[in-house]
């Protein structure tokens, strides 16, 4: 990306074998206290720690599950979190790498899957969430998002598990404004939100005619930078390298030769062609 942040592969790249469970630190900085499952639960969510066993803190020190496996390895300066925690699942994979200060979540913060795949990533800043981030679910589907005093703020993109983009939505302070959806059939609708958990209106997005076969099946005003002009019924597909921004979507003259000769042959010889579809009636030029 542009804007300094890690690239997609560099995001996934990262999985749990890049942090594996320590060998053994110095034994007089080290502090083993057994916790009960509960407890380890509490303190692995950034609920304490503050069991029966708390103290002024100071140092490392490592909690364990009851079958004596590492839960976590944390630091401490006076009682407070301080420096790099990791907490580990009980098959020891990692669960999370995270950065305090002085009590605070603060700095990069990365949790993982049980599967050992990338959950989220990003950065604290005060215990909020500050700056991109990257949130993965267990099914594979993502999404990136920008992220202000905690809040989701700007505009956030969404990919199915293969990396399909499937959404782009805007936020103002935790609340969606709109989204461009791309539904099952391929067609981009505009929804209207108030803040709310749905949509209060959808309408189709307003359309260009592709240049292959004419039909109005791109999406014009979508950001510059999350444009994702495919044809759904050709399966043209725009070409940022030749065709600028700042005009309308124009014919990339080798993907264009290429799309219509697929067009015109898979739509004779195969009419039930997964590549390609029927336009909808809304897709038709007056």
């Amino acid at each position: 990306m542009d804007d300094g942040t890690d690239s997609l592969e560099a995001v996934l790249g990262r999985t749990a074998d890049a942090v594996r469970r320590p060998e053994p630190v110095d034994p007089a900085r080290l502090v083993s206290v057994r916790v009960e499952a509960s407890e380890s639960e509490r303190y692995a969510y950034g609920k304490g720690p503050q069991d029966p066993i708390s103290c002024a803190r100071h140092a490392t020190w490592r909690f364990y599950y009851e079958d004596a496996e590492l839960h976590s390895e944390v630091e401490y300066i006076d009682g407070q979190l301080h420096g790099v925690s990791r907490v580990w699942y009980p098959d020891g994979q990692i669960w999370a790498e995270e950065n305090y200060v002085r009590g605070k979540r603060q700095g990069p913060w990365t949790n993982w899957h049980e599967d050992g795949s990338l959950k989220r990533r990003g950065e604290m800043k005060d215990d909020q969430y500050e700056g991109h981030w990257f949130f993965r679910n267990a099914d594979g589907s993502w999404y990136e998002a920008e992220m202000v005093r905690g809040l989701t703020h700007g505009i956030t993109r969404y990919f199915g598990p293969t990396g399909y983009h499937f959404a782009t939505a805007r936020w103002e302070h935790g609340s969606r404004l709109w989204q461009y959806i791309r539904r099952p059939d391929f067609s981009w609708w505009r929804e209207q939100w108030d803040g709310g958990s749905e949509p209060v209106s959808a309408a189709p997005a307003e359309r260009a005619p592709c240049p292959c076969c004419g039909y109005l099946t791109l999406v014009v005003n979508l950001p510059a930078e999350n444009r994702d002009w495919t044809c759904p019924v050709c399966r043209w597909v725009m070409d940022n390298a030749q065709n600028h921004d700042s005009r309308a979507a124009g014919p990339n003259p080798l993907t264009l030769e290429q799309a219509r000769r697929s067009f015109e042959e898979s739509s004779a010889a195969n009419p039930g062609d997964s590549r390609v579809r029927t336009p909808h009636e809304e897709e038709l030029l007056e």
